[in-house]
């Protein structure tokens, strides 16, 4: 079954540590990414949203890729990563689709920062 029609880490969390909304302006995608952490690793991270085919997959591959995963890595990840973790080529337009959960995902960190901060 192809990543695309399984929905590899689509559905909604039971409490979530962070979440973030991210929407590609370009074509209307919209994703919700929740994050689970536990001491500074994602332990489990999905989305929902409603998002055309190279979203959605780029969504799956992002998410799996988080688990387990550093929150310090995280933040050091860049466009270009996320393109060589998708594996696939893109034209400029659909490049956009594919950096919606990224761009969720650095929403995401950023609120965990912010809430960090608030604590100390």
């Amino acid at each position: 079954m192809s990543i695309f029609k399984s929905g590899a880490n689509y559905g909604k969390m039971v409490d979530p540590s962070t979440s973030a909304e991210e929407v590609n302006k370009f074509c209307g995608d919209k994703i919700t990414l929740e994050l689970k952490i536990a001491n500074d690793i994602v332990a489990d991270a999905k989305y929902t949203g409603l998002s055309c085919a190279v979203s959605k997959v780029s969504s799956s591959l992002v998410t799996e890729y988080a688990k387990g995963k550093s929150l310090t890595h995280l933040k050091g990840l860049t466009e270009a990563d996320i393109f060589a973790i998708i594996g696939f080529d893109l034209t400029e337009n659909r490049k956009q689709c594919a950096l919606v959960c990224f761009n969720a995902l650095k929403k995401a960190l950023h609120k965990v920062n912010n809430e960090y901060d608030q604590r100390n």
